[in-house]
């Protein structure tokens, strides 16, 4: 089954919302990690 070019570019922006919250998601957990460490080194 073949896909025009305008639903392939719908689809991919669909995944954007899903990447940036795994972005977040990610980088939540190493900025709590850094404040944990920054309290154990005052």
């Amino acid at each position: 089954m073949t896909y025009s070019e305008t639903r392939i570019i719908m689809g991919g922006l669909a995944h954007v919302p899903v990447l940036i919250f795994i972005a977040n998601f990610i980088k939540g957990k190493f900025e709590v990690k850094s404040e944990e460490v920054k309290k154990n080194f005052s």
